[in-house]
Parts: structure tokens; C-alpha cells; sequence
């Protein structure tokens, strides 16, 4: 049963509550030198948020625009702290070309004059912007704080069903964003499970010597 505008404006009260907790953990790891965000990453990422904020402002969003407008607002703020507290450059060729199709979707956007158009580019871009985050979550979980994404994760959920309609271009940010923070999350998991078996690998090539160090023997 769909919801009614009540709910609908109370889901999208509870997505942006939701954000701004999950913003916290990360900004306090941040600070603490725990969480290296990329730089490239969160630049894209708040360019391309303001895109897809204007977007929604531009189809009619209403409830839905809560979360939209939030999440915007967290992801430039993360940017401008990564440029103190985070890894990587911002001018990388990677990154530049795709700072090259973000402008050229920009242009067709002020062309065509056509929303649905911009997001589609704005959320295919997005996550390109984020698989060097997705890959950096794999090889070093420890440099993510996974209670900021399971937090965005439920956020973006919320966000989705704030929408209260089935309108594929309010649903499309979203539920991108739900499928980039699980796989944020997937690769966190992934990332200590393989340090974990690479620990006891080391511990059973190790296991051998311990007798022969106890005796003072050299190995």
C-alpha cells in the first residue's frame, strides 16, 4: 500500500536523521587518522551530488528532496576535510578524464535542458568516481568506518522509500547510492576476511620455527 504524504515527509525526515548520524563516525575517524578517504573520489562525488540535488529540484522532488539536499551537503564537507586528512591527488589522468565527462554531460545538460539526461550521466559517473573507494575498501578495510556506510546505507533506504511513487528518475539516486554503500561494505568484508586468512597463513609458515627459536637455534 503506498504511503500517504504523513509518512511520506516523516520517511524522509528519518532518511536525513539517519545521514547526518552516519556522517559523524566517519568525520570522527577522519580526525583521528583512522579513515583516509580519497580525495578524487569525494570531489566527484560532491560535484555530481549538487548535480543530481538540482535535478530532483527540478522533477518535482518533495519529501525524497530531504535526503537529495542532505546528502549533498555531507559530501562536500567530507571532500573539504579530505583535503587535510585524506589520500591521493585530485589530477590524476583518471581522474581528469573524468572530470572531462562530467563537464561535457553538463554541457549536453544545459543544451537539451533535459534532467533525466543529467542524472543519468551525473549517477554513471558517480560511480566511477567510487570504485577507487570500493577498491581501496578491499585492500585496506581498516581506512573506512564501516558504521558510516551501513548508516548511509539504511539512510539511502529510507531515502528510496520517501519517494512513495514509482518515478524512475526519483527512485534512480537513491537506489544507486543503497547499491554503492553495500558495495562499499561488501568489499570491507571481503578486505578483513583476506587479511584474516593471509594472518593465518603467516601463523601456519611460522608455526615450524617456534620450537627452534624457544631453543635459541636460528632458523
Amino acid at each position: 500500500m503506498p504511503f500517504d504524504a504523513d509518512w511520506l515527509l516523516i520517511l524522509g525526515i528519518a532518511s536525513v536523521a539517519v545521514s547526518n548520524l552516519a556522517c559523524l563516525p566517519y568525520i570522527r575517524d577522519m580526525l583521528t587518522g583512522s579513515t583516509r578517504p580519497v580525495r578524487s573520489t569525494w570531489l566527484i562525488w560532491s560535484v555530481l551530488s549538487g548535480i543530481c540535488l538540482v535535478s530532483n529540484i527540478d522533477k518535482g522532488a518533495d519529501a525524497s528532496l530531504f535526503f537529495v539536499g542532505v546528502e549533498t551537503a555531507e559530501t562536500v564537507l567530507i571532500f573539504v576535510l579530505s583535503i587535510r586528512f585524506g589520500i591521493g591527488g585530485v589530477l590524476h589522468a583518471r581522474d581528469l578524464a573524468i572530470y572531462a565527462v562530467a563537464a561535457i554531460g553538463l554541457v549536453l545538460w544545459w543544451m537539451t535542458d533535459d534532467a533525466v539526461f543529467a542524472l543519468a550521466i551525473a549517477i554513471g559517473i558517480s560511480a566511477l568516481g567510487g570504485i577507487p573507494t570500493v577498491l581501496k575498501a578491499y585492500a585496506a578495510p581498516r581506512t573506512e568506518t564501516a558504521a558510516c556506510w551501513g548508516l548511509s546505507a539504511v539512510a539511502s533506504l529510507l531515502g528510496l522509500l520517501s519517494v512513495g511513487s514509482f518515478s524512475p528518475v526519483l527512485l534512480a539516486y537513491p537506489a544507486y547510492l543503497l547499491a554503492l554503500y553495500c558495495a562499499i561494505l561488501a568489499a570491507m568484508f571481503l578486505g578483513y576476511r583476506r587479511e584474516r586468512r593471509e594472518r593465518e597463513e603467516m601463523a601456519l609458515r611460522l608455526a615450524p620455527l617456534r620450537p627452534l627459536a624457544m631453543q635459541g637455534i636460528p632458523a
